[in-house]
């Protein structure tokens, strides 16, 4: 099963070009005068590199900003010209001065980047502002979670506006021309739920920057089995070899079946132990979750849940687990990056829907092809074959801990994510300016 896997998603992950990208899938609309002559100008220059912005309010923290993390370096090394447009108010009072690790977060951006703090301006303040700049190709990374952008989107304050990795979807407005996805996030067929054009970007969509902000955790292959026991043991985790099964997604993307799924497992296999996030949204959950285990005859004992930590803690202490559980209806997006980085592999079931493939994304990048199922009864029987045959558990852990040390993996290669998003970034303009 898990070699049929491996075969057809392999043939299904191949890599587009840059140049059949979709990004001429459709006429594009005529610009705006204020756009089109400048455009056009530029795009006679063979040796023109196009300005690109960034507009979002996660630019300091939260879980898209420590994927996002490294792509000012990146473009600077490259020596792209790029702007960035913060929307986030919060970076102007006293209390955010005081947190020493947003403000450097600031810094760190501000050191490869001319940023503008638009946060505090009116809607066309904002508008005339990133205008004034004359951004050639608009990246918004906030999508339907935050207002700010969506009002400055559409009125189109950019010759080529685009969307990416803030929301799972379309954002169903105008003047968004590209949804910058990939073709497992998106497959073409599945074009049609978008109002944007794709904007595919080879292997992988979501970019991160794990291999700079944690690089030790490359070495997840060196860890003894003595000193993963001694962390289970200060978490109140089971030790060897009772096999962790974790899910640090939110407690509500737990749908019926999937928690049918493992509790069926889990019955036949009573060396396994499931561990969960404590939702302080959920504060009844964990009783919920614990009385649903009962009716399967399954002790609540058996499952373990943790809080929130810090964002390193949180990558950190997915060293323990044994595999990740995802959540088909909605996959495990920035999570399950922590995951697979902490050496921890993802099982998923590939849905029909963007924010339902995030996490098949993320195991193809990461050469695990063998762990995305393609129906909920193959997801049955894969998560059986990888708790009761240790030798294949295994052989998974340590392909995904090659993946780790190989800097040519490509969900880890950041700098190529980089330079494939610039390279797309010309032909649309390009595009626009015909």
């Amino acid at each position: 099963l898990l070699r049929d896997c491996t075969r057809e998603w392999s043939v299904l992950w191949k890599d587009p070009s840059i140049e059949s990208m979709q990004l001429a899938a459709s006429k594009p609309l005529p610009l705006p005068e204020q756009f089109s002559a400048k455009l056009q100008a530029k795009s006679r220059d063979k040796a023109h590199v196009p300005t690109i912005g960034y507009l979002s309010s996660n630019l300091y923290s939260g879980a898209v900003w420590f994927m996002i993390r490294g792509l000012w370096k990146q473009h600077h090394d490259l020596k792209h010209t790029v702007l960035s447009f913060n929307t986030n108010p919060d970076t102007g009072t006293p209390a955010f001065s005081a947190k020493p690790a947003p403000m450097m977060a600031l810094k760190d951006v501000k050191k490869y980047t001319s940023m503008h703090d638009i946060a505090n301006m009116s809607f066309p303040q904002r508008a005339a502002a990133i205008r004034g700049e004359e951004v050639d190709f608009l990246i918004d990374i906030n999508g339907l979670t935050a207002i700010p952008s969506l009002e400055t989107l559409a009125t189109r304050v950019a010759p080529v506006q685009a969307t990416w990795m803030g929301y799972p979807g379309s954002l169903s407005i105008e003047n968004v021309d590209y949804n910058i996805v990939d073709a497992i996030v998106v497959p073409p067929e599945n074009a049609w739920a978008f109002s944007e054009k794709l904007f595919l970007l080879p292997h992988t969509y979501y970019v991160n920057n794990m291999r700079n902000l944690l690089p030790w955790l490359a070495q997840r292959h060196r860890y003894p089995k003595i000193y993963i026991d001694e962390l289970r043991a200060a978490a109140g985790l089971p030790l060897s070899p009772s096999i962790v099964l974790v899910c640090f997604n939110r407690l509500v993307k737990i749908d019926p079946l999937v928690f049918a799924t493992w509790m069926t497992v889990m019955k036949r296999n009573p060396n396994t132990h499931l561990w969960l996030f404590q939702d302080s949204k959920s504060p009844h959950a964990q009783d919920y979750i614990r009385k649903a285990m009962a009716e399967y005859g399954i002790e609540g004992t058996r499952v373990t849940f943790s809080g929130w930590m810090d964002w390193e803690g949180n990558v950190q202490r997915g060293v323990m687990a044994d595999i990740f559980l995802d959540t088909p209806c909605y996959n495990a997006h920035s999570t399950g990056v922590n995951a697979l980085w902490a050496g921890v592999p993802i099982l998923t079931l590939a849905g029909e829907t963007m924010a339902s493939r995030v996490a098949a994304s993320l195991d193809l990048s990461a050469g695990l092809p063998s762990m995305v199922a393609r129906s909920p009864s193959e997801y049955l029987q894969m998560l059986s074959i990888l708790v009761e045959r240790p030798a294949v558990l295994q052989a998974v852990k340590e392909t995904l801990w090659l993946s780790l040390r190989q800097a040519s993996t490509r969900l880890w290669d950041q700098k190529g994510i980089v330079q494939a998003l610039h390279r797309g970034a010309k032909i649309a303009c390009d595009i626009f300016a015909a």
